[in-house]
């Protein structure tokens, strides 16, 4: 109303909307309440869901408040994380859901950079806004939400096949794990992630889930102690990683990475690779006349 979003409004109902829907993520793109223990969330009578069009509508509400949107975003993140690191410990198991892990992980992660373009869209196509509860831009939104991981968002865990494979979201692995799938100085001046800093954020994720499964290391494998804390210790922190010529650092990770899931057995990697990228792209690149 008048150029103001409800994030302006009313950031205390934003901020509360933000974190009643965010135990729903995974069912906003398409996961079962088998899968996630949740019950009662669907769409529309005769729909077989939410809808990721609905979903990212639903963020970029959200996103018209920065508390609101780093709390949730948070969430959204730390859920694509679980996806990835449960594919890694047992989920390329062909009985289960395995095969829609990526596509999961990859909508999400899709939703929450849909949600920020749709925030910013609406408040470009209204020459009376001025929502200063909001993010500036791409690159303020991924900080406030790094912030506000940093500081220790209470994740929310999926169940199921998440939780079976043990993953304690309380482990700084995993808050490493969220905060590397965050872009931030590896993303472009036009606030898009480049496919080579993705895809090594995405291999970064299967290796701590391999790391956690492995009692907290990696086996010894080529180059990777340029990557790891000490000779045989853990994997260092994305950000760690990213903070040093994040351009040369970044392809070779991307690389080492890759030859250790296919050498731990993972085989499989590339194709839970393309559905990754295909959930992303489902959401941010549809079909015409969707």
């Amino acid at each position: 109303m008048n150029g103001q979003a409800i994030g302006e409004v009313n950031p205390e109902i934003t901020q509360a909307l933000g974190k009643v829907v965010a135990p729903y993520v995974a069912e906003m793109v398409g996961a079962p309440q088998a899968f996630t223990g949740n019950h009662g969330f669907a769409g529309p009578p005769g729909n077989e869901g939410f809808g990721i069009d609905n979903a990212s509508r639903l963020f970029s509400v959200i996103d018209s408040n920065a508390d609101a949107a780093a709390y949730l975003n948070a969430q959204a993140f730390g859920m694509s994380a679980q996806l990835e690191q449960a594919w890694a410990v047992g989920g390329h198991d062909p009985e289960n859901w395995a095969q829609e892990y990526g596509t999961w992980a990859g909508r999400i992660q899709g939703i929450v950079d849909k949600g920020l373009d749709l925030e910013f869209n609406d408040r470009l196509g209204d020459a009376t806004s001025e929502n200063s509860a909001g993010f500036e831009n791409k690159g303020v939104a991924y900080d406030t939400i790094r912030t506000a991981i940093g500081k220790g968002v209470e994740f929310i865990p999926g169940v199921g096949p998440v939780i079976s494979t043990g993953m304690d979201l309380a482990d700084p692995t995993f808050k490493s794990a969220v905060m590397g799938a965050v872009p931030e100085a590896v993303v472009k001046a036009n606030g898009e992630v480049t496919y080579e800093t993705s895809l090594a954020q995405h291999y970064y994720q299967i290796a701590l889930g391999l790391q956690q499964q492995n009692g907290g290391v990696l086996d010894p494998f080529p180059r990777l102690d340029s990557f790891t804390e000490a000779p045989g210790g853990p994997l260092k922190s994305f950000d760690e990683i990213a903070s040093v010529e994040p351009e040369r650092s970044l392809p070779v990770l991307q690389a080492v990475l890759n030859g250790y899931i296919v050498n731990a057995g993972l085989a499989d990697i590339d194709s839970f690779t393309l559905a990754v990228n295909g959930g992303r792209d489902e959401v941010l690149a549809p079909e015409p006349g969707r």
